[in-house]
């Protein structure tokens, strides 16, 4: 009786799921958690549609690569939740359709959430980022450039979001016209991205995205290897899993972290539409 077993890289049907185990063997937790939830998940091809995750993907985690921490760092440094398009929102989303405009000089009222009491809040970012978040920043990965490892297994691009948490209080009214103060004392931070295997539509029927190529017997994953024993995993390759072997499994979910909070004081004034 032969000793000889066949790779499970040489079929799709096996391909697929035992990605995760070599990620695993090379330390790429968090990427290896997320493909084994998609594997696990009812077949679909809408993230949204599905419960997010709210647990693999931790704020701390992402900030100990460095070229992750250098655009939080960048981020921060510029105050992006006072760029002109930031303060617009602020004004739209957390005063006037709240309809929390002060109408007495000198009061005040609380505007913005920035998640604080994360026991409470838990597995509720998605709602956060609906209702309250005002700003975004891009973290792009360098395909040829940017290291394999598991954040760009896990992740590669995706986008911060930025939560804020103040006052708007009533100055002065001239002439008909309020003026107002927004005061900011505390930002609150997170991350979230989108995990499927879809292509740009009007890409895909010339290209598939590469995720790697792939060695079972090896238990590697390399950006360039070629030669025997070595697959080109791309994301067509899952969706054909899906829609072949799947068994109404393979589904793209959205995955949120947790939220990142920390103080400051910043403010900006601005001439509103009336409080009437």
């Amino acid at each position: 009786m032969s000793n000889w077993a066949k790779d499970p890289c040489d079929d799709l049907r096996t391909r697929i799921p035992h990605l995760p185990k070599i990620m695993r063997k090379k330390g790429m937790i968090v990427a290896a958690t997320l493909m084994e939830k998609w594997l696990k998940e009812g077949a679909n091809n809408i993230p949204k549609h599905a419960i997010p995750d709210t647990t693999t993907v931790r704020m701390n985690w992402a900030l100990s690569f460095g070229r992750v921490a250098s655009v939080y760092r960048s981020a921060k440094e510029q105050k992006v939740w006072l760029s002109d398009l930031a303060k617009k929102v602020i004004i739209e989303k957390l005063i006037a359709r709240k309809n929390l405009w002060p109408s007495v000089v000198g009061e005040r009222k609380e505007i913005g959430n920035v998640g604080e009491d994360e026991k409470l809040n838990r597995g509720n970012v998605h709602r956060f980022h609906e209702e309250w978040q005002i700003q975004y920043k891009g973290v792009e990965e360098r395909i040829f450039s940017s290291p394999l490892d598991d954040l760009y297994a896990a992740l590669a691009d995706f986008h911060f979001y930025y939560l804020v948490k103040g006052w708007v209080e009533l100055l002065e009214e001239q002439n008909g016209l309020p003026r107002y103060r927004v005061t900011i004392n505390k930002v609150g931070v997170y991350l979230m991205d989108e995990y499927h295997f879809n292509d740009d539509s009007k890409e895909s029927k010339y290209v598939s995205q590469i995720l790697g190529i792939w060695n079972c017997s090896k238990t590697q994953v390399g950006k360039y290897p070629t030669g025997q024993g070595w697959y080109l995993v791309q994301n067509k390759d899952f969706r054909e899993w899906r829609k072949k072997y799947g068994k109404g499994r393979g589904g793209d979910f959205s995955i949120f972290s947790d939220i990142k909070v920390f103080d400051t004081n910043d403010s900006f004034e601005f001439t509103g539409r009336g409080h009437g």
